[in-house]
């Protein structure tokens, strides 16, 4: 029987391990946020370096490097953008609510509705 229940109780430790947690409306909003400023700082710091570059007061066994640097600086930015937005417009399609909600119940062979504390969350997709 132990040799049983011992992996029974590993198979259900570990399958809540790998569950997806589910973000809330201001977790996703501040994390758009994060995305949008390292963009933006990403894209500032690339066009900086590129901008250095193509006004000549570099060595010439600098260029390449910062070439590449400042290039991929510009197109890393541009997934950071493309999450933000989504991330943005996740969180815009969750709405909650706190509220009564009213449930059927029979009493004394009668129908009787009655109200119960209900907490809603929406998620259009």
């Amino acid at each position: 029987m132990k040799k049983f229940c011992f992996p029974l109780l590993l198979l259900f430790a570990t399958t809540t391990l790998f569950s997806q947690q589910a973000l809330t409306r201001e977790e996703l909003l501040k994390k758009s946020k994060s995305q949008k400023t390292t963009g933006f700082i990403l894209l500032g710091a690339g066009i900086t370096t590129l901008v250095i570059i193509s006004a000549g007061d570099t060595e010439f066994d600098a260029v390449g490097p910062l070439f590449v640097g400042g290039t991929a600086a510009v197109l890393g930015s541009i997934p950071l953008f493309i999450a933000a937005g989504r991330n943005k417009k996740k969180a815009n399609k969750m709405t909650g609510s706190i509220g009564l909600q009213q449930a059927p119940t029979i009493e004394l062979a009668a129908v009787r509705h009655r109200s119960y504390p209900a907490l809603s969350l929406k998620i259009k997709i």
